[in-house]
């Protein structure tokens, strides 16, 4: 492709608004349409794949997190830190309501302190999370990572 031809191809699509990124696609060795298409479709391929690898690692993260605030829970309730005990289990159940093990330990930590209405809640809400609706939201974990 000519140098003259490459540039009124860059100030058409300019005129449209379209910028193409500056990359190996767009080198004098491109001859064509139907190569400059391949190269366009081979490029979104591309990103699509990195998209799909950028889900999974989100999906990978946001567990991660809630295991950190769960652990950070655990080690509150260690020092008798009711307030952040709870903090940190509330803030695993503001992201997922229905994570087990946060429902569980809250509810200890309300037992722990007397306060037994919020302790019988939280328990409540623990036996309506049924062993079906576990195993759906870890396959949909799964299927996030996959």
């Amino acid at each position: 492709m000519s140098c003259e031809h490459r540039s009124s191809a860059l100030q058409s699509w300019s005129s449209i608004g379209v910028h193409p990124p500056r990359t190996r696609y767009f080198s004098s060795k491109v001859v064509g349409r139907r190569q400059v298409m391949r190269n366009f479709l081979r490029l979104a391929d591309n990103l699509l794949e990195n998209a799909a690898s950028y889900r999974k690692q989100a999906a990978l993260k946001r567990q991660e997190a809630l295991n950190v605030l769960i652990f950070a829970g655990r080690v509150a309730a260690l020092d008798k830190d009711n307030q952040a005990t709870i903090d940190a289990f509330r803030r695993v159940i503001a992201i997922r309501d229905t994570d087990y093990d946060a429902r569980k330990f809250i509810g200890q930590q309300f037992r722990e302190v007397g306060n037994l209405q919020a302790a019988l809640r939280e328990f409540q809400e623990l036996s309506g999370l049924t062993a079906a609706k576990r195993l759906e939201e870890r396959r949909q974990v799964r299927l996030a990572t996959v």
